[in-house]
């Protein structure tokens, strides 16, 4: 009886601490590698000064959604790796999507890549391997997609690459057997 009301102690402190964590820091800028990972909360929301989540800042918590501020740039390794609840993620101007950033995010269905925004340039190794998204529109702006980037995605049907993208690696698209439909940006002449 102890161990469970310290259980459900514990666990009220980490929902707590992560509701009410970032809203007071505005101008927080970077969170450190490890800082949220396995953190049972379900919603953050991110200040608009935030710049960098660090390596594997998140691994396994437990966010529905994530939208990144438009002014955000970089994410460490795996920084969102294996979030079973996550849904639905706004990479706001993220610079590049880092190597296994969402990589077993099973329930992931949506990802908006802001090409509003103008400033995805990259898509790391492993990046959306085993997501649910049915649908990939990458941006203009995105040069590189390196290996297995959207890999072991059976739900995927349809895939589009912009006009800057020079690069696609090896097994980017690999055992995606629904695949139907994959198209190039009448503007790439690469």
């Amino acid at each position: 009886h102890t161990l469970l009301n310290r259980m459900g102690i514990l666990r009220l402190l980490d929902e707590m601490f992560c509701k009410y964590l970032l809203s007071p820091f505005v101008g927080t800028t970077d969170i450190d590698d490890l800082a949220f990972l396995g953190a049972q909360v379900e919603s953050v929301t991110f200040p608009d000064a935030l710049r960098r989540v660090g390596d594997q800042s998140f691994e396994g918590a437990a966010l529905t959604t994530l939208t990144l501020p438009d002014g955000f740039e970089t994410m460490g390794a795996s920084a969102f790796w294996q979030m079973p609840a996550l849904v639905s993620v706004d990479l706001g101007g993220a610079t590049g999507v880092s190597t296994n950033a969402f990589r077993y995010d099973a329930a992931l269905s949506e990802v908006t890549f802001r090409p509003d925004l103008g400033r995805l340039t990259s898509i790391g190794e492993g990046a959306f391997v085993g997501i649910s998204a049915t649908t990939a529109t990458i941006p203009d702006t995105v040069s590189t997609i390196a290996e297995e980037a959207f890999s072991k995605n059976p739900a995927l049907t349809s895939f589009h690459v912009g006009a800057s993208l020079n690069s696609l690696g090896d097994y980017a698209l690999g055992e995606n057997d629904n695949l139907a439909t994959f198209s190039v940006s009448p503007a790439n002449d690469s």
